[in-house]
Order: C-alpha cells, then structure tokens, then sequence
C-alpha cells in the first residue's frame, strides 16, 4: 500500500533530524517503507533485498525515472516460497521491484514541479526588490533574516528549477548592487 508521507516528516528526513540508521523502519531518501507484517517466516533473511529494491526504486520513479519524495510505501503481507532457492537477490529484488512499482501506479502518482533552495545575500536596502523577483519568478520565500553587524541581509527561498537560472543569470531587473546568490536541489 502506498501513500503520501506527512509533508512535516518529509523536511524533517530531508533535513536530516530523522535518520535511516534512527530507531525506526526508515530506509531511502524522503521515503518510508514501514513493515506492517504479522509473523511472516523468514522475511528477515529476505529483508536486505526488499531494502535493496525499495532504494532503486525510490531512486528511479516508475513513470518519469526521477527520485521520489514524501511517499510511505506499507508491507502489509509477504508470502515466501519454502525453497530457499527461490529467495535469492534476483528473485526478491526484482518481485519486490514490481510490486512496489504496480502500487505506485495504482496509487494515482503526480509529477511535482522540481524545485531548487536559494540563499540570497544582499543589502537590506535591495530587500524588497529581491523579494519582489523572487515571487514573479514563482518562488516562496520562507526565511529573511537580517545578519548581525555589517553582514548582508539573507533571504532564503525554494524557487522552481527551470526558472532558477534566469534568476541566477539576470541582472535582477530593477537591482544593480552586489549579491550572492547560492542553490542546491
């Protein structure tokens, strides 16, 4: 069973607060795979395959080939053969494989817009004319803090990745003045 993951543990992952080695069943990047299993025989002999193929998967999506974010991915029942032959990495990676992709499908997937973090360092007086790009250029800004002396005044905003670029490359429109400006996917 597959379902989206709560958007406030989806930046705590990503933040690195939640960890994969923590104490929880967390494997993956902004990802869940959570083990609801009953007493399944032998599925820890098999566990570091379906680990395996969870990371490939989440790593590659099944519609667009890109990473997935923010999706909680449910063991509910797993049915091992009783020949040990047949719970090799080949078999339990690939089968896991496809069942994984075949919930995503039937779980409705949508292609999100990817999204780029800035942190923008100007004077304070160019802060309004910073913001105000930003938001034309379909950005959220969600941090502007003004640094302690002499420092630049820093804006902090995830701004979409195919206008990411104009953004870095403008002369910023109505501002001229010095400014840094760095991004990270």
């Amino acid at each position: 069973m597959v379902e989206p993951l709560v958007e406030a543990l989806s930046m705590a992952i990503e933040k690195g607060d939640i960890r994969a080695d923590d104490d929880f069943k967390i494997h993956g990047s902004v990802n869940l795979l959570v083990d609801q299993t009953k007493t399944v025989l032998h599925l820890i002999e098999v566990k570091p395959h379906i680990i395996a193929a969870f990371k490939s998967i989440t790593k590659e999506g099944p519609i667009s080939g890109l990473p997935m974010r923010g999706v909680k991915f449910n063991i509910m029942d797993v049915i091992l053969a009783d020949d040990p032959a047949n719970m090799g990495a080949n078999q339990m990676v690939e089968t896991t494989r496809r069942a994984i992709n075949a919930s995503i499908l039937l779980a409705n997937p949508v292609l999100l817009e990817s999204i780029h973090s800035a942190t923008i360092r100007i004077p304070e007086t160019a802060s309004n004319t910073a913001s105000d790009i930003i938001t034309k250029r379909g950005g959220n800004i969600f941090s502007e803090v003004k640094a302690a002396g002499a420092s630049p005044y820093i804006i902090e905003a995830f701004i979409p990745a195919k206008k990411i670029l104009r953004f870095r490359n403008s002369p910023s429109d109505s501002y001229q003045g010095p400014r840094i400006c760095a991004t990270s996917s």
